[in-house]
């Protein structure tokens, strides 16, 4: 009547079945989506003093990794965090851009990593970057 105890449904598996959805729409989920984890995982990086960039390609081996675990979309986010957690603890400095591509997932490649020029490194720290140092 009252629903599962906090403490049972805390000790369920993080892995588990459910409906399974199609490539096309863990792919959806991953670019469309407002609760997205390539959005929370950006953000992260984001707050390290990163910029992350997914290409298309990186989306849809992503989708398709999780496809093949048949966890649904939290498979998508078991898939991001295996992948990408690494990479955010071993950057070596701050204002970089790291950017995604299919390789990572598919051939366990690096992703490639680029120091950030001065006017995208302030609208990572800053959401007012001096106009001055700024010439698009």
């Amino acid at each position: 009547k009252l629903g599962y105890m906090p403490e049972l449904v805390g000790r369920l598996p993080l892995r588990t079945e459910f409906k399974k959805l199609s490539r096309k729409s863990l792919f959806n989920i991953l670019k469309n989506s407002n609760v997205s984890p390539l959005v929370d995982l950006q953000r992260l990086f984001e707050q390290a003093g990163y910029v992350l960039e997914f290409t298309e390609r990186a989306m849809r081996s992503a989708a398709n990794l999780a496809y093949k675990e048949n966890t649904g979309a939290r498979g998508l986010r078991i898939v991001l965090t295996e992948k990408m957690y690494p990479v955010l603890y071993s950057l070596p400095q701050k204002s970089l851009r790291v950017v995604v591509d299919a390789d990572v997932f598919t051939k366990n490649a690096e992703p490639k990593v680029t120091v950030l020029d001065e006017c995208d490194a302030y609208t990572v720290y800053d959401s007012c970057r001096p106009e001055e140092y700024c010439f698009e």
